[in-house]
Protein backbone atom coordinates (compact mmCIF):
# COMPACT_ATOMS: atom_id res chain seq x y z
CA UNK A 1 0.00 0.00 0.00
CA UNK A 2 1.29 3.46 -0.82
CA UNK A 3 2.04 6.28 1.69
CA UNK A 4 -1.64 8.22 1.49
CA UNK A 5 -1.24 12.04 1.99
CA UNK A 6 -3.04 13.11 5.21
CA UNK A 7 -3.61 16.65 6.13
CA UNK A 8 -2.94 16.78 9.68
CA UNK A 9 -2.85 13.54 11.71
CA UNK A 10 -3.95 14.11 15.47
CA UNK A 11 -2.86 12.33 18.56
CA UNK A 12 -4.75 12.81 21.76
CA UNK A 13 -2.14 14.09 24.69
CA UNK A 14 -3.16 13.42 27.97
CA UNK A 15 -1.58 16.43 30.37
CA UNK A 16 -1.52 14.31 33.78
CA UNK A 17 1.91 13.56 34.22
CA UNK A 18 2.71 16.34 37.15
CA UNK A 19 1.50 16.33 40.65
CA UNK A 20 -1.64 19.05 41.16
CA UNK A 21 -2.67 20.00 44.57
CA UNK A 22 -6.11 18.74 43.83
CA UNK A 23 -4.85 15.44 42.49
CA UNK A 24 -2.91 14.77 45.99
CA UNK A 25 -6.20 15.43 47.42
CA UNK A 26 -8.29 13.64 45.97
CA UNK A 27 -5.76 10.86 45.32
CA UNK A 28 -3.19 10.67 47.54
CA UNK A 29 0.23 12.58 47.80
CA UNK A 30 2.63 12.64 44.85
CA UNK A 31 -0.29 11.08 42.28
CA UNK A 32 0.49 11.41 38.63
CA UNK A 33 -1.07 8.97 35.43
CA UNK A 34 2.33 6.65 36.40
CA UNK A 35 0.41 6.15 39.86
CA UNK A 36 -1.91 4.28 38.04
CA UNK A 37 0.17 2.11 35.85
CA UNK A 38 3.11 1.26 38.38
CA UNK A 39 0.59 -0.25 40.64
CA UNK A 40 -1.21 -2.18 38.07
CA UNK A 41 -1.60 -5.50 37.94
CA UNK A 42 -1.92 -8.90 35.28
CA UNK A 43 -5.57 -9.84 35.49
CA UNK A 44 -5.29 -13.15 33.07
CA UNK A 45 -3.00 -15.27 31.42
CA UNK A 46 -1.08 -13.40 29.02
CA UNK A 47 -2.17 -10.04 30.15
CA UNK A 48 0.34 -7.83 29.05
CA UNK A 49 0.75 -4.57 31.70
CA UNK A 50 2.77 -2.24 29.37
CA UNK A 51 6.06 -0.78 30.67
CA UNK A 52 7.59 1.96 30.04
CA UNK A 53 10.13 2.44 26.94
CA UNK A 54 13.01 5.03 26.27
CA UNK A 55 11.36 7.82 27.55
CA UNK A 56 10.57 6.61 30.97
CA UNK A 57 8.31 7.73 33.46
CA UNK A 58 8.61 11.96 32.83
CA UNK A 59 7.23 14.72 34.52
CA UNK A 60 5.47 17.29 32.26
CA UNK A 61 6.72 20.11 34.39
CA UNK A 62 9.67 19.87 32.19
CA UNK A 63 8.95 21.30 28.80
CA UNK A 64 11.55 19.43 27.12
CA UNK A 65 9.96 16.30 27.40
CA UNK A 66 6.73 17.54 25.61
CA UNK A 67 9.56 18.91 22.68
CA UNK A 68 11.00 14.99 22.37
CA UNK A 69 7.88 13.72 22.70
CA UNK A 70 6.97 15.83 19.68
CA UNK A 71 10.06 15.28 17.53
CA UNK A 72 9.45 11.53 17.84
CA UNK A 73 5.66 12.00 16.96
CA UNK A 74 6.70 14.26 14.01
CA UNK A 75 9.34 12.45 12.76
CA UNK A 76 6.82 9.45 12.70
CA UNK A 77 3.98 11.18 10.55
CA UNK A 78 2.20 13.07 13.68
CA UNK A 79 1.66 16.60 12.90
CA UNK A 80 -0.77 17.78 16.08
CA UNK A 81 -0.67 17.07 19.80
CA UNK A 82 -4.43 17.65 20.69
CA UNK A 83 -3.68 18.74 24.37
CA UNK A 84 -7.15 17.61 26.43
CA UNK A 85 -8.09 21.08 28.05
CA UNK A 86 -10.23 20.98 31.12
CA UNK A 87 -11.95 24.45 32.07
CA UNK A 88 -14.91 24.06 34.57
CA UNK A 89 -15.84 27.77 34.61
CA UNK A 90 -14.72 31.20 35.22
CA UNK A 91 -11.08 30.33 34.99
CA UNK A 92 -11.45 27.19 36.93
CA UNK A 93 -8.77 25.00 35.14
CA UNK A 94 -7.09 22.01 36.20
CA UNK A 95 -3.70 20.52 34.40
CA UNK A 96 -2.36 23.64 32.45
CA UNK A 97 0.62 23.80 33.20
CA UNK A 98 2.43 21.67 30.39
CA UNK A 99 0.49 23.85 27.82
CA UNK A 100 1.17 27.02 29.28
CA UNK A 101 4.86 25.80 29.48
CA UNK A 102 4.97 25.03 25.61
CA UNK A 103 3.33 29.00 25.07
CA UNK A 104 6.71 30.70 27.57
CA UNK A 105 9.18 28.89 25.59
CA UNK A 106 10.36 28.62 21.94
CA UNK A 107 10.23 24.51 21.66
CA UNK A 108 9.17 23.06 18.63
CA UNK A 109 5.74 21.55 19.17
CA UNK A 110 2.45 22.08 17.27
CA UNK A 111 -0.56 21.13 19.16
CA UNK A 112 -3.99 22.28 19.75
CA UNK A 113 -6.91 22.00 22.70
CA UNK A 114 -9.34 19.36 22.93
CA UNK A 115 -11.71 20.76 25.88
CA UNK A 116 -12.70 18.15 27.55
CA UNK A 117 -15.45 19.23 28.90
CA UNK A 118 -17.04 16.34 31.48
CA UNK A 119 -17.46 16.37 35.58
CA UNK A 120 -14.74 14.74 37.25
CA UNK A 121 -16.09 11.80 39.31
CA UNK A 122 -14.65 9.05 42.03
CA UNK A 123 -16.38 6.29 40.71
CA UNK A 124 -15.04 3.83 43.05
CA UNK A 125 -16.18 5.94 46.21
CA UNK A 126 -19.38 7.86 44.11
CA UNK A 127 -17.74 11.00 44.96
CA UNK A 128 -17.94 14.29 42.72
CA UNK A 129 -14.46 15.89 42.67
CA UNK A 130 -14.76 18.68 40.27
CA UNK A 131 -18.25 19.59 38.79
CA UNK A 132 -18.16 20.29 34.79
CA UNK A 133 -20.29 24.06 34.85
CA UNK A 134 -21.67 26.18 31.26
CA UNK A 135 -23.16 28.98 33.20
CA UNK A 136 -19.52 30.97 32.90
CA UNK A 137 -18.42 33.61 31.11
CA UNK A 138 -17.30 32.37 27.30
CA UNK A 139 -15.55 35.43 26.70
CA UNK A 140 -12.94 35.03 29.46
CA UNK A 141 -12.61 31.47 28.17
CA UNK A 142 -11.74 32.44 25.06
CA UNK A 143 -9.57 35.56 26.14
CA UNK A 144 -7.31 32.81 28.02
CA UNK A 145 -6.88 30.80 24.89
CA UNK A 146 -6.20 33.62 22.63
CA UNK A 147 -2.58 33.38 23.04
CA UNK A 148 -2.42 30.26 22.32
CA UNK A 149 -4.48 30.31 19.29
CA UNK A 150 -2.12 33.25 18.18
CA UNK A 151 0.85 31.30 18.60
CA UNK A 152 2.71 29.56 15.17
CA UNK A 153 2.29 26.40 16.74
CA UNK A 154 -1.08 26.60 17.15
CA UNK A 155 -2.56 24.24 14.29
CA UNK A 156 -4.77 26.28 12.12
CA UNK A 157 -7.49 24.82 9.52
CA UNK A 158 -8.25 27.46 6.63
CA UNK A 159 -6.90 30.22 9.21
CA UNK A 160 -8.95 28.95 11.69
CA UNK A 161 -7.56 27.59 15.15
CA UNK A 162 -8.20 24.24 15.70
CA UNK A 163 -10.90 22.94 18.59
CA UNK A 164 -12.46 19.65 19.64
CA UNK A 165 -15.28 19.81 22.26
CA UNK A 166 -15.46 16.22 23.71
CA UNK A 167 -19.07 15.96 24.30
CA UNK A 168 -21.38 18.58 22.46
CA UNK A 169 -24.33 16.86 23.91
CA UNK A 170 -23.83 17.75 27.52
CA UNK A 171 -22.85 21.22 27.02
CA UNK A 172 -25.53 23.57 27.42
CA UNK A 173 -23.93 26.44 26.03
CA UNK A 174 -22.81 24.68 22.94
CA UNK A 175 -24.59 27.51 20.33
CA UNK A 176 -23.53 30.14 22.46
CA UNK A 177 -19.98 29.23 23.05
CA UNK A 178 -18.85 27.99 19.35
CA UNK A 179 -20.82 31.75 17.97
CA UNK A 180 -19.24 33.48 20.62
CA UNK A 181 -15.92 31.40 19.88
CA UNK A 182 -16.17 32.40 16.07
CA UNK A 183 -17.44 35.65 16.17
CA UNK A 184 -13.88 36.56 19.04
CA UNK A 185 -11.71 35.02 16.60
CA UNK A 186 -12.66 37.28 13.46
CA UNK A 187 -11.77 40.16 15.70
CA UNK A 188 -8.58 39.08 16.31
CA UNK A 189 -8.24 38.48 12.33
CA UNK A 190 -8.48 34.72 12.25
CA UNK A 191 -11.91 33.23 9.85
CA UNK A 192 -13.53 32.00 13.10
CA UNK A 193 -12.64 28.37 14.77
CA UNK A 194 -12.40 24.95 13.75
CA UNK A 195 -14.81 23.20 15.53
CA UNK A 196 -14.43 19.00 15.83
CA UNK A 197 -17.29 17.39 17.60
CA UNK A 198 -15.93 14.14 19.95
CA UNK A 199 -18.49 11.60 21.28
CA UNK A 200 -20.85 13.24 18.08
CA UNK A 201 -22.64 11.84 14.84
CA UNK A 202 -23.21 13.74 11.69
CA UNK A 203 -26.79 14.92 13.28
CA UNK A 204 -25.05 16.82 15.90
CA UNK A 205 -22.27 18.11 13.65
CA UNK A 206 -24.59 19.25 11.91
CA UNK A 207 -27.03 20.85 14.01
CA UNK A 208 -24.88 22.85 15.89
CA UNK A 209 -22.06 23.43 12.42
CA UNK A 210 -19.24 21.77 13.61
CA UNK A 211 -16.18 21.15 10.68
CA UNK A 212 -15.87 18.19 11.20
CA UNK A 213 -16.92 15.04 13.82
CA UNK A 214 -15.09 12.15 14.78
CA UNK A 215 -16.34 9.27 17.53
CA UNK A 216 -13.66 7.87 19.38
CA UNK A 217 -16.40 6.47 22.45
CA UNK A 218 -17.91 4.35 19.93
CA UNK A 219 -15.17 1.27 19.66
CA UNK A 220 -17.82 -0.92 21.51
CA UNK A 221 -20.51 -0.47 19.04
CA UNK A 222 -21.83 -3.40 16.50
CA UNK A 223 -21.29 -6.30 19.71
CA UNK A 224 -23.56 -8.88 19.17
CA UNK A 225 -26.65 -9.99 21.38
CA UNK A 226 -25.02 -12.29 23.54
CA UNK A 227 -21.85 -9.84 23.77
CA UNK A 228 -24.36 -7.09 25.01
CA UNK A 229 -26.56 -9.26 27.09
CA UNK A 230 -22.73 -10.40 29.03
CA UNK A 231 -21.14 -7.24 29.30
CA UNK A 232 -24.60 -6.00 31.01
CA UNK A 233 -24.49 -9.00 33.47
CA UNK A 234 -21.27 -8.26 34.21
CA UNK A 235 -21.46 -4.29 34.67
CA UNK A 236 -24.44 -5.05 37.29
CA UNK A 237 -22.16 -7.76 39.27
CA UNK A 238 -19.05 -5.28 39.15
CA UNK A 239 -21.37 -2.46 40.90
CA UNK A 240 -21.15 -4.98 44.02
CA UNK A 241 -18.27 -6.79 43.38
CA UNK A 242 -15.52 -6.15 40.59
CA UNK A 243 -14.49 -9.48 39.24
CA UNK A 244 -15.90 -9.61 35.88
CA UNK A 245 -13.46 -8.05 33.55
CA UNK A 246 -14.57 -7.90 29.89
CA UNK A 247 -12.04 -9.06 27.19
CA UNK A 248 -12.60 -8.59 23.46
CA UNK A 249 -10.78 -9.72 20.45
CA UNK A 250 -8.63 -6.11 19.28
CA UNK A 251 -8.86 -6.75 15.59
CA UNK A 252 -12.79 -7.84 15.79
CA UNK A 253 -13.39 -4.92 17.65
CA UNK A 254 -11.57 -2.23 15.44
CA UNK A 255 -12.90 -3.89 12.33
CA UNK A 256 -16.34 -2.97 13.60
CA UNK A 257 -15.87 0.61 14.75
CA UNK A 258 -14.29 1.68 11.82
CA UNK A 259 -16.19 -0.03 8.79
CA UNK A 260 -19.21 2.75 9.19
CA UNK A 261 -16.96 5.92 9.68
CA UNK A 262 -18.19 8.35 7.01
CA UNK A 263 -15.80 10.90 5.88
CA UNK A 264 -17.73 11.91 3.14
CA UNK A 265 -19.83 13.48 5.68
CA UNK A 266 -17.04 15.01 7.51
CA UNK A 267 -16.28 12.12 10.27
CA UNK A 268 -12.58 11.58 11.04
CA UNK A 269 -11.34 8.16 11.13
CA UNK A 270 -9.76 7.23 14.81
CA UNK A 271 -6.98 4.94 14.93
CA UNK A 272 -6.67 2.92 18.28
CA UNK A 273 -2.82 1.88 19.13
CA UNK A 274 -4.67 -0.61 22.04
CA UNK A 275 -6.92 -0.36 24.48
CA UNK A 276 -6.30 -2.23 28.26
CA UNK A 277 -8.70 0.56 31.31
CA UNK A 278 -7.94 -2.12 33.92
CA UNK A 279 -5.12 -0.21 34.51
CA UNK A 280 -7.73 2.55 35.71
CA UNK A 281 -10.51 0.67 36.77
CA UNK A 282 -9.52 -2.81 37.83
CA UNK A 283 -11.66 -5.35 37.06
CA UNK A 284 -14.21 -2.91 35.93
CA UNK A 285 -12.27 -2.19 32.80
CA UNK A 286 -12.38 -3.42 29.03
CA UNK A 287 -9.03 -5.19 27.67
CA UNK A 288 -8.76 -5.32 23.87
CA UNK A 289 -6.66 -8.50 23.51
CA UNK A 290 -4.21 -9.29 20.57
CA UNK A 291 -3.25 -5.65 20.02
CA UNK A 292 -0.27 -6.30 17.81
CA UNK A 293 1.75 -4.27 15.49
CA UNK A 294 0.37 -6.21 12.53
CA UNK A 295 -3.27 -5.97 13.85
CA UNK A 296 -2.65 -2.04 14.44
CA UNK A 297 -1.26 -2.01 10.98
CA UNK A 298 -4.24 -3.70 9.19
CA UNK A 299 -7.09 -1.27 11.50
CA UNK A 300 -4.81 2.19 9.99
CA UNK A 301 -5.01 0.71 6.38
CA UNK A 302 -8.78 0.47 7.56
CA UNK A 303 -8.85 4.12 8.10
CA UNK A 304 -6.73 5.64 5.52
CA UNK A 305 -8.73 3.72 2.95
CA UNK A 306 -11.55 5.80 4.36
CA UNK A 307 -9.51 9.01 2.95
CA UNK A 308 -9.05 7.71 -0.35
CA UNK A 309 -11.61 9.14 -2.06
CA UNK A 310 -11.88 13.18 -0.91
CA UNK A 311 -9.17 15.74 -1.40
CA UNK A 312 -5.87 15.26 0.06
CA UNK A 313 -6.36 19.21 1.93
CA UNK A 314 -9.77 17.49 3.46
CA UNK A 315 -8.22 14.24 5.07
CA UNK A 316 -7.88 14.46 9.25
CA UNK A 317 -6.87 11.61 11.25
CA UNK A 318 -6.72 10.98 15.03
CA UNK A 319 -5.49 8.30 16.82
CA UNK A 320 -5.91 8.14 20.34
CA UNK A 321 -3.76 8.36 21.98
CA UNK A 322 -0.35 9.52 22.36
CA UNK A 323 0.08 8.88 26.29
CA UNK A 324 -2.94 7.75 27.51
CA UNK A 325 -1.14 5.21 29.86
CA UNK A 326 -3.59 4.72 32.32
CA UNK A 327 -6.00 3.53 29.84
CA UNK A 328 -3.49 1.37 28.30
CA UNK A 329 -4.22 3.20 24.92
CA UNK A 330 -0.87 4.75 24.31
CA UNK A 331 1.20 5.26 20.74
CA UNK A 332 4.55 6.84 22.31
CA UNK A 333 7.13 3.87 22.73
CA UNK A 334 6.93 0.83 25.35
CA UNK A 335 9.58 -1.48 26.22
CA UNK A 336 7.80 -4.50 24.37
CA UNK A 337 7.58 -3.11 21.12
CA UNK A 338 9.44 0.09 21.19
CA UNK A 339 8.57 2.48 18.17
CA UNK A 340 7.09 -0.25 15.91
CA UNK A 341 3.53 1.15 16.23
CA UNK A 342 5.38 4.94 15.20
CA UNK A 343 7.15 3.55 12.68
CA UNK A 344 3.76 2.06 11.01
CA UNK A 345 2.27 5.31 11.09
CA UNK A 346 5.57 6.51 9.09
CA UNK A 347 5.50 3.84 6.77
CA UNK A 348 1.55 4.54 5.55
CA UNK A 349 1.39 8.26 6.19
CA UNK A 350 2.86 11.10 4.25
CA UNK A 351 1.97 14.82 5.59
CA UNK A 352 1.33 17.31 3.23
Amino acid sequence: MQKIKIREVFSYYLPQFHEIPENNEWWGNGFTEWSLLKSAAALFSGHDIPKVGELGYYSLEDVSVVEKQYQLAKQHSISTFAFWHYWFGDNEKLLHKPAELILSSDVDVKFCFAWANHTWYNKSKGLLLKKQRYDYDIKKHFNYLLPFFMDDRYTKIDNKPVFFIYNPREATNCALFMDTFNKMAKEHGFDGCFFIAENSDVHIAEYYGFDRFLNSCNFMKGRSLQQKITDKIRIILNKKIPVCLRKYDYSERMQRFSANVDVAHNEIPVVFPRWDSSIRHGRRGVVLTNATPAAFAAHLDQCLLKTAHIPESERLIMIKSWNEWGEGNYIEPCLKYERKFLEIVKSKIEIM
